[in-house]
């Protein structure tokens, strides 16, 4: 290790500043890699509790979910995709909803022809006598 400390102040002031360069350099990878990890973690919060939204509540986008970016060219493509996601998500509430009302109306079905079955084989009984 003393070897290369030595070796950087041998190499003069250009030798520090490229260290400096690069040691920001990682810092700022550092820091994007945060980001987007808290990014990522965000996500997965969302994804879970979508799984775990009751019935007749309406999914959103948290607000820790990023709108918008620094960069003024990533804008609208962000604001694009939230406005799409926020609609999907809307229209699969809907259709889950429909599903369950569907469902509903199959067991209701379902119990109607059970009831029809128990109905017609005893009133059938009743007309015509077991033979004994």
């Amino acid at each position: 290790m003393q070897g290369n400390r030595s070796m950087v102040s041998e190499q003069g002031p250009g030798g520090v500043q490229s260290r400096r360069e690069r040691k920001i350099a990682l810092q700022q990878d550092v820091d994007k890699l945060r980001k987007k990890l808290r990014h990522e973690e965000n996500v997965h919060r969302v994804l879970a509790r979508a799984f775990t939204r009751p019935l007749g509540v309406l999914p959103r986008l948290p607000p820790y979910l990023p709108s918008h970016l620094e960069n003024d060219l990533v804008l609208p493509v962000i604001c694009t995709v939230r406005l799409k996601t926020l609609k999907l998500l809307a229209e699969v509430a809907v259709l889950e909803e429909e599903v369950v009302r569907l469902e509903e109306q199959v067991v209701n079905f379902l119990q109607g022809l059970y009831q029809e079955a128990i109905y017609g084989s005893s009133s059938e009984q009743n007309r015509f006598p077991s033979p004994k």
